[in-house]
């Protein structure tokens, strides 16, 4: 019997990495407070540290706070002009919902597999209980939709 499982498509997403940034939370806390006094709505977040003191933050934002973005992006390089930027917008995200994922192994497999067999060009994976949320970009969307569907109605 297949999976019970719901799929939301969301466009116009840009993705946000700033590398090179201090790799401490206090930092992380004030660039999402810069971030929330201008109105940017951060959605996917993921926090890698590289090194005991230096780390990288991706995250997104809708395609429409960009300019809010890049204006927080700026005052951050005045605080820490060693930071790397880089922003990619013109994304769609996939969101897998299913309430009993965190029940049944191999629904990362099977997103991963469903993926690689459309070929698409998956630029962020972030989970939760019930969820899978993937970035990639907006072209790559539709097709990457119609594998996961297939993926899913085969689990």
């Amino acid at each position: 019997m297949p999976l019970s499982y719901s799929f939301t498509l969301t466009n116009d997403i840009t993705l946000i990495t700033l590398g090179n940034i201090k790799n401490v939370l206090c930092f992380t806390v004030e660039i999402f407070k810069m971030l929330f006094e201008k109105g940017v709505n951060v959605d996917m977040i993921s926090h890698i540290p590289q090194q005991a003191l230096s780390g990288e933050l991706r995250f997104t934002i809708n395609d429409r706070d960009l300019g809010a973005a890049l204006s927080v992006i700026s005052e951050l390089r005045i605080l820490l002009p060693e930071i790397k930027s880089t922003v990619c917008s013109n994304n769609s995200k996939i969101v897998i919902r299913s309430p009993v994922m965190n029940e049944k192994s191999g629904i990362a497999f099977a997103v991963l597999k469903a993926l690689a067999l459309c070929d698409a060009d998956l630029r962020l994976i972030t989970t939760a209980e019930s969820e899978i949320s993937l970035l990639m970009p907006s072209p790559c969307a539709p097709g990457a939709l119609v594998s996961l569907e297939k993926a899913f109605n085969s689990l």
